[in-house]
């Protein structure tokens, strides 16, 4: 009669050989926990035919874990789990069979060898652990190379600087080349993440790296220029940059721009004024790189206000720009602080979903002393 039940039972699964053929490890365990099939996979596993066994008589390895079984019988459903056998990760199916009146009468279980899955995606996770610790090491050292918050004799300056990931494809700097001249500039590069991040630094040891005989703005943008060639990068990566130079003494603004679409601005009381200039971004094929030079002045009771596209580029939800005029008309409302006013603008302009970096770097000339 038992022989007859367990005939009944696998007339209701797949073919013998078509189990037998499987990779997988299959059995078939009645309610009671006896087993009444063993594919050839399991066998070939364990060294012998555990048909007719009892679960419970078995070793651990060849028992495996019966408390699914019992679940999956008296659940009355398909039940998954993995396991760790030995070694190796296995992924285990039980799933009901049942008789003409829909009673459970055996369990198919089917554990499917997934070492080699679970081990990469170990190795990822730990890849992924190694990367991201990487990156918060680059964030810190890139924010310890930016300037200090503090007034240079008659310029004082102040910053906002945020990053779409952990890392910022943003730089600027301000720093006296010579006695009473200082060098002012803020780039761009395109993408993000630790490439980005790391021409920001190229960027800034680049242009610390200039001299009496190559800092004015458009020896440096091809000084430049062609060390940024020389790193032999794809096509695809570029950096745009605005570059000046102010004279104290004489109160005089020299400028260049290597397609910084961020044009900056200079405003005071009375007036405010858009600094453009033509020029190619910094780009790793050589199209030439001719600069127009541009002067103005910088004269006290001056703020120099310099910004990267991650401000004007923001979008509301119908997709427009934050753009220039409405840039210029938060200058022009003269909040007590400006660089915070633009932040709370922008992000209520685009819902607070930042979708670029940005810096913003404010320069506030005051009489020479």
């Amino acid at each position: 009669m038992e022989l007859k039940r367990k005939d009944e039972i696998l007339d209701k699964i797949l073919s013998v050989e078509v189990l037998d053929a499987m990779a997988d490890w299959v059995k078939v365990v009645n309610i009671n926990g006896k087993i009444l099939y063993a594919n050839q996979a399991l066998k070939d596993a364990v060294g012998y035919d555990p048909t007719g066994s009892n679960t419970d008589d078995l070793d651990d390895f060849l028992k495996l874990d019966t408390s699914e079984t019992a679940s999956a019988i008296e659940k009355n459903e398909i039940i998954q789990k993995e396991l760790n056998i030995g070694e190796n990760y296995y992924q285990v199916k039980c799933s009901p069979i049942y008789d003409d009146k829909m009673n459970p009468i055996a369990i198919v279980e089917v554990f499917r060898d997934v070492t080699r899955e679970r081990v990469l995606e170990l190795q990822l996770i730990q890849s992924n652990e190694n990367v991201f610790h990487d990156m918060e090491i680059t964030k810190r050292i890139q924010k310890s190379i930016l300037p200090v918050k503090t007034k240079y004799k008659n310029i004082a300056i102040d910053y906002l600087y945020e990053a779409t990931e952990t890392l910022s494809g943003d730089m600027f700097d301000i720093f006296e080349i010579e006695k009473d001249t200082y060098v002012i500039y803020i780039a761009d590069v395109a993408g993000h993440g630790i490439a980005a991040s790391m021409l920001t630094m190229f960027i800034r040891q680049t242009v610390r790296n200039l001299n009496k005989d190559n800092y004015e703005p458009e020896l440096a943008l091809k000084y430049i220029s062609d060390k940024f060639l020389e790193l032999n990068l794809q096509s695809d990566r570029y950096i745009t940059l605005f570059y000046g130079v102010y004279y104290a003494k004489t109160e005089e603004f020299v400028y260049a721009n290597a397609g910084h679409n961020s044009m900056p601005i200079i405003f005071n009381d009375n007036k405010i004024s858009v600094l453009e200039a033509k020029g190619r971004p910094i780009m790793s094929v050589d199209l030439g790189n001719n600069y127009e030079v541009k002067k103005t002045d910088l004269r006290a009771g001056d703020k120099l206000f310099l910004y990267t596209d991650g401000i004007v580029e923001s979008k509301n939800v119908h997709g427009e720009e934050f753009g220039l005029d409405r840039l210029i008309k938060t200058i022009l409302s003269k909040p007590n602080k400006l660089l915070k006013a633009i932040d709370i603008a922008v992000l209520q302009y685009s819902f607070g979903d930042q979708r670029d970096d940005f810096a913003m770097l404010l320069v506030d000339i005051d009489k020479m002393k």
